[in-house]
């Protein structure tokens, strides 16, 4: 390496810029005529697919009331993919949202039908309620969140917490202290699982796309109105005429 390049090196270095390549790309660096390489957007990881799926997914998106080249000049995450390809994209996710809710619809149908068929029963074969729909469960829940929060763990033991309120007493002592090591266990693994939906990546991603969601939806709703303001004044325009 001679002097010319450790010299180019050590500007770049104070500059804060990448001090690899030959002479030629470290000067064009310098002098910002570096072209840069556009990263290849692949559909299935792109924002684009991210904000057209929630667009397809929502019943009362304008996006149903649009056709592809509409969409796809709407936004420039769509615009990144070739029409044609956008397209296809386009036909598909539609086709797969109207499937989707199809599913939901019918599973929720046959969820229905079997509470009206077979209605579930308050207690168990062994003569305790259903932990999950009674009172005992949120007011176990609470107090192990008070604990949680006060950072120590209340002083009674199991089988004298359970006599403390008449809705833990319906509950066997073997069965109610394992719901106490249940709802300690949630308390305790809450956070970890919060901070790892939570990651800062994915963070911005959900925000960026939910707020494109918003934007498109105000720009289209906002197209609609104008053509609705359009035909009004067409329609005045008529009538004035006819007064004539």
């Amino acid at each position: 390496m001679n002097k010319k390049q450790k010299e180019l090196r050590q500007l770049l270095e104070k500059r804060g810029l990448k001090t690899g390549g030959n002479k030629a790309a470290m000067v064009d660096r310098l002098l910002g005529r570096e072209i840069t390489q556009k990263r290849k957007v692949t559909w299935k990881k792109s924002q684009g697919r991210a904000l057209l799926k929630k667009l397809s997914l929502d019943k009362k998106s304008y996006v149903h009331s649009k056709t592809a080249e509409e969409v796809h000049k709407s936004h420039e995450w769509f615009e990144e993919f070739p029409l044609d390809k956008f397209k296809e994209y386009f036909t598909d996710m539609l086709a797969s949202a109207a499937q989707h809710r199809a599913i939901v619809a019918e599973d929720n149908r046959l969820v229905n039908l079997e509470y009206t068929l077979i209605p579930r029963k308050s207690m168990t074969s062994r003569g305790y309620p259903f932990w999950r729909n009674d009172a005992a469960s949120t007011l176990l829940r609470e107090e192990i969140e008070r604990e949680r929060n006060d950072g120590k763990r209340g002083p009674l033991k199991p089988k004298d917490w359970r006599e403390t309120k008449e809705e833990y007493r319906k509950f066997p002592p073997e069965v109610f202290r394992q719901h106490i090591y249940q709802e300690r266990r949630r308390a305790k693994e809450r956070p970890m699982k919060q901070a790892q939906r939570n990651k800062k990546g994915k963070k911005n991603h959900d925000e960026q796309v939910m707020k494109s969601h918003e934007d498109w939806e105000k720009i289209a709703g906002d197209g609609e109105v104008e053509k609705v303001f359009d035909a009004l004044k067409k329609m005045t325009i008529r009538e004035d005429d006819e007064d004539d």
